[in-house]
Formats: C-alpha cells, sequence, structure tokens
C-alpha cells in the first residue's frame, strides 16, 4: 500500500480563513461566554481558530471513481525554519482502514497528522478523496493530544457544538449526542461538565465530539498518552469497538507499541527526525486481540526492534558530535 499511485485533484477545496491567536485555545479565558458568536462561528484546532465558509465546506463534488476515505500521502517533506521535521514521506491510506504511526519521541508524528488534516502547510502532495488536504475539511474529524473540551459546555454541549457550527436543527443536535452518549456509554453525565468527569471519561467525549459531525476520516494525535494503563486499556477496547460499529477510516499517532498493535490494521514506523517511512507492518490478528498471543507479542517484538535501533542510531550521533 506504500507508494500509492497519484490521484489527479478533481478541484481546489474551498477557501478557509485561518486566523492566529497567539496559542490561546478557544474558550481560554471565557468561561460563561458559551453563547458569543465569536466563538460559535470559530473550529477549535489546535493553536489556531479556522473560520469556516459553510456554504462552499464540503461541497465540492468529487470523483465519482475514488472511494470516500482514501488517503494519499505522496513525497511529503516538512521544514520549519532550518529545522527538517519530515523527508519524502509516501504512504496511502484505504477507506476503513486503521492506520497506527509509531516513531521516536520528536520525530513529526504529529506534525505529519496535522499536514494530512490540512492544519499545516508541507511540500509534496497529500489527497483526501482526489482533493488537496489544504484548510479545514468537513469529512476530518481531529481528536487532539491535549484537553480541548470546552469547559462552559456540558458533555452534550461539547458534543453538539460542530453541529451548532453547521447550522444543523436542535432535534438533529440533540439525538445525535443522545447516541454517542449511548455508544460511549456515558448515561448519567449528559449535563456534567468536564472538571466533573475523570480523565477517561474527558477522552471520550472529545472522540464522541470529533464523531457527532459524522466525518468520514478521523485523526487521532495520542488521545489516550496521559491515562494510567488500565484506563488506557479500556478506552483501546472501546474505541476498536465503536471503530467497528462506525467504520471510519482511523491516523491514529501513538508512542505506545502494544496500542498501535491492539488497535491498527497497520503500522507505518518512522525513523527519527527528519522522519521517513522505516517499514510498514500488516497486523493480521483477530478482534478482540489477546495482548498475551505468540502473534501479537512477535508483532510487538518486531515494532520495538525498529525502534530501538533508531534510538541507538542517534545516541551514538549525538556520541559522535560530543
Amino acid at each position: 500500500m506504500s507508494g500509492g499511485g497519484r490521484v489527479d485533484r478533481i478541484e481546489e477545496p474551498p477557501r478557509v480563513r485561518v486566523h492566529d491567536h497567539g496559542g490561546q485555545r478557544l474558550g481560554e479565558g471565557r468561561r460563561g461566554h458559551g453563547r458569543d458568536d465569536r466563538y460559535r462561528r470559530h473550529w477549535l484546532c489546535d493553536e489556531f481558530c479556522v473560520e469556516v465558509d459553510r456554504e462552499k465546506a464540503g461541497e465540492v463534488e468529487m470523483n465519482p471513481e475514488i472511494k470516500e476515505g482514501m488517503i494519499t500521502v505522496q513525497d511529503v517533506s516538512k521544514s520549519i525554519g532550518d529545522l527538517r521535521i519530515l523527508e519524502d514521506i509516501t504512504f496511502s491510506v484505504d477507506r476503513r482502514e486503521f492506520l497506527c504511526i509509531v516513531g521516536p519521541s520528536g520525530c513529526g508524528k504529529t506534525t505529519l497528522l496535522k499536514c494530512i488534516a490540512g492544519l499545516r502547510d508541507y511540500e509534496g502532495e497529500i489527497l483526501i478523496d482526489g482533493l488537496k488536504s489544504a484548510g479545514i475539511n468537513r469529512k476530518i474529524g481531529f481528536v487532539f493530544q491535549e484537553f480541548s473540551l470546552f469547559p462552559f459546555r456540558t458533555v452534550k454541549g461539547n458534543m453538539e457544538f460542530g453541529l451548532e457550527i453547521l447550522k444543523k436543527p436542535k432535534k438533529e443536535r440533540e439525538e445525535t449526542a443522545e447516541r454517542l452518549v449511548d455508544l460511549f456509554r456515558l448515561q448519567g453525565f449528559e449535563n456534567a461538565y468536564p472538571h466533573e468527569l475523570s480523565g477517561g471519561m474527558q477522552r471520550k467525549v472529545a472522540i464522541a465530539r470529533a464523531l457527532a459531525t459524522n466525518p468520514v476520516i478521523l485523526l487521532m494525535d495520542e488521545p489516550f498518552m496521559s491515562l494510567d494503563a488500565q484506563t488506557g486499556n479500556m478506552l483501546q477496547k472501546e474505541l476498536s469497538q465503536i471503530w467497528q460499529k462506525t467504520m471510519k477510516t482511523v491516523i491514529f499517532v501513538t508512542h505506545s507499541v502494544d496500542e498501535a498493535v491492539f488497535l491498527a490494521d497497520r503500522i507505518i514506523v518512522l525513523t527519527k527526525r527528519p522522519a521517513r517511512i522505516k517499514k510498514e507492518i500488516a497486523v493480521n490478528l483477530k478482534r478482540e486481540r489477546d495482548r498475551n498471543s505468540p502473534e501479537f507479542v512477535m508483532i510487538r517484538k518486531e515494532i520495538l526492534k525498529e525502534l530501538e535501533a533508531e534510538h541507538a542510531q542517534r545516541t551514538h550521533e549525538e556520541y559522535q558530535d560530543l
């Protein structure tokens, strides 16, 4: 699947206007202003608020031969100043595939994910269903690694936020939130605020919010990294079950090799920075997966071996520079 053929671009995606708010996240220091129209018109995207042209966004005609949910990454590189982050990354993701990306700390996994989402500029070509990824895309849901729930909104209020942006009717918003509450087993917490939830519940709400607008693609940046092992394992199992019900195309970035083997159909291993693809590994294991099975352990060992080799090489290079 690596190095998949190019797909001709059909048409430029809709224009978006990106405003740098100096790193201030939406709602930060604004408790009690949840109904302010300025905030209702903006979408939380890490340190950027992206204002969408609602009449055009997501309404670009797609080539009927392209299956919805396909991603093509071709010869993608990225630099920040003189620092090279990514180097000639090429791979493709099939619709409904669950792809995990692992690599050394600081190698550029999050940067790659944000390039795919259209939140960063890049060299090369990234196509979402045949269209260049540039700016916000309503087909994509993004789950950030840092806490990003709106503290002034309840569980249901957070889930309904994206639907409010899209001006969906109140009944549709409420029905969607109710389905997500059931899907994520959050019954009884619908009217709770984020500070009243456990860390695991907060992560569930963040994922549910990303799914509320029914995106075709879900990009997840280490969503369980801050959780204890027991809670993380529980949420991995629930996410696997939810994915089997919704069958979204997923790219999931993680530092945990065990997590990647448990969740993925395929795993991409990146090198140290500037990141290149070191290896791709298919995970042909039935779900639910047994973490202690010989097959599971063998795949985990294979990936750890690749990562340890990268760490050893980096350590050697740093020693040589002394």
